[in-house]
């Protein structure tokens, strides 16, 4: 059975969608966890399809790739903050 538990920080609610891990689940889980993802902006981070530059590699914001780099950077962060 899939158990939903709130977990919240001063200033946000992350709900964490858990499963019990039975393969039967898994599909459901899976599509639940990468909509989730894609919201939040970082499913392509989350499965290797965009990379997220080396945090010492200097970024131009002021331009269209380092602006890129930089949102990769966010969501990567985004990702780190709601599931470790």
């Amino acid at each position: 059975m899939t158990d939903h538990t709130e977990h919240s920080s001063s200033d946000k609610s992350t709900r964490v969608i858990s499963v019990n891990g039975k393969q039967a689940e898994w599909a459901v889980w899976k599509t639940k966890f990468l909509a989730k993802a894609n919201r939040r902006g970082f499913k392509k981070v989350l499965l290797g399809i965009d990379k997220v530059p080396k945090d010492s590699e200097e970024i131009d914001p002021s331009n269209d790739e380092g602006e890129k780099k930089q949102s990769l950077r966010e969501a990567n962060e985004r990702l780190y903050e709601d599931y470790y």
